[in-house]
């Protein structure tokens, strides 16, 4: 009987696992897992002409943070040419209520600092804190969130969103417009709209810039929508939407909506749900803590059954979560079922990631985690720890001669229905 070796993302490396060929229903990733160069972004950016945006404008580009990946130095090498024009530029590391105050966002923001000063251009760069950054008021949304945003964003005259597209588990895409919206947002702005997580449509590949009119309504990218639309009402704005290898240049809506479009085709799957799955978010960044792992289960959730079983491969280096807020309403309340919150009026922020997982939990038979946490905190929120990957394939195959096995690597950028 012939097996397949998969290698699974797992840390900065892979890991193997060997499952005989006719046991194994399908290996999916992302059909495409380049990205494109600074010579086809700025021949993108060239083609469109930015730089009549920027040209004497005073000129804000939000980038995303580390937690997005680490093309954002790449976005600002093609635009640079674009910028040179301006009168001055502010670029702001959009974290959202990610840490603000990572090494990996603080060395973003020195490195921007210096290629800018290197190419002789007025700027300033800032890091948003959710907490402590200093807000300006732009008005409600019709779901009632307070949009509050960084100041430092206030003069600017034109606005640029290079943004790495992926699906996103509640707010349909990774898409420009949440730089703006949570990325340069207060605390409080985010917790509004992130309570909307809760709803049933909140979910990904879903959105209103969808060209797709039966995918459409998301209220957590709807309430984003209205958000940047406020900001953006007398500013010119440019979204540079990445998909894979290819550039989408313009106006946000049309950038986004080619940008999901791709997205669909390079990184969306239909299968047929089987009892047994493996899931890998994908390497460093991905699956550093168990916060931004829980990504890649939400993102492959159909694919396996009701009462299945789950294998998830992630390090976890970083451990829960990245702070203490965030693991009090994650990881806490999953260990207290009864903390978390069954509606909006409950919500707190970060406690959406606990409803996602604790219905997952409630679903399957058990989730198995291969990773470098401890025995105790998987046992506290009813996971299982796996000591061997390749052990626990052999037994599923052994306990059901018939079971085939689904395997998702680089999850965190997969969509599957």
């Amino acid at each position: 009987m012939k097996t397949e070796r998969i290698e699974l993302s797992y840390g900065s490396g892979t890991i193997p696992i060997h499952i005989p060929e006719d046991r194994l229903a399908g290996v999916y990733r992302p059909r495409e897992v380049e990205y494109p160069s600074v010579e086809e972004l700025e021949k993108a950016v060239g083609e469109s002409d930015v730089s009549q945006f920027c040209r004497g404008m005073n000129v804000s580009i939000l980038l995303e943070d580390e937690t997005r990946g680490n093309l954002q130095e790449r976005y600002l090498e093609a635009l640079l040419p674009a910028l040179a024009g301006a009168k001055q530029v502010k670029a702001i590391v959009a974290t959202g209520s990610h840490d603000h105050s990572s090494v990996g966002n603080l060395k973003l923001a020195g490195n921007i600092k210096k290629r800018l000063d290197q190419s002789r251009i007025d700027n300033g760069v800032y890091i948003n804190d959710c907490r402590d950054s200093e807000f300006s008021y732009y008005g409600k949304t019709s779901y009632g969130t307070e949009v509050r945003l960084n100041s430092q964003a206030d003069d600017a005259e034109t606005v640029i969103l290079p943004s790495t597209m992926k699906p996103h588990y509640f707010a349909g895409y990774s898409n420009p417009v949440k730089n703006i919206m949570p990325g340069m947002a207060c605390f409080k702005t985010i917790e509004q709209n992130h309570s909307l997580a809760l709803e049933k449509e909140s979910t990904f590949c879903r959105h209103p810039l969808h060209p797709d009119e039966k995918r459409r309504g998301n209220p957590v990218a709807e309430d984003m929508m209205e958000a940047a639309a406020l900001y953006l009402k007398d500013r010119r704005s440019v979204a540079l939407a990445v998909a894979g290898r290819h550039v989408f240049v313009g106006d946000i809506p049309r950038a986004a909506s080619s940008g999901m479009s791709k997205v669909d085709e390079l990184m969306g799957f239909s299968v047929a749900p089987e009892k047994y799955v493996i899931v890998s978010p994908g390497k460093d960044y991905e699956g550093a803590d168990l916060y931004r792992a829980q990504r890649g289960l939400e993102l492959t959730k159909y694919a396996v059954r009701d009462g299945g079983e789950v294998l998830l491969v992630a390090e976890m280096a970083g451990g829960i979560t990245y702070d203490e807020t965030t693991r009090l309403n994650f990881h806490d309340r999953l260990k207290t079922p009864g903390k978390i919150p069954a509606k909006r009026e409950e919500y707190v922020l970060y406690s959406h990631k606990a409803v996602k997982l604790n219905e997952y939990v409630n679903r399957v038979d058990k989730i198995n985690v291969f990773s470098s946490l401890d025995d105790a905190v998987l046992e506290d929120i009813r996971m299982a720890p796996a000591k061997n990957c390749q052990h626990l394939v052999d037994a599923w195959l052994a306990k059901d001669t018939d079971s085939k096995i689904l395997v998702f690597d680089h999850a965190n950028r997969l969509a599957v229905y």
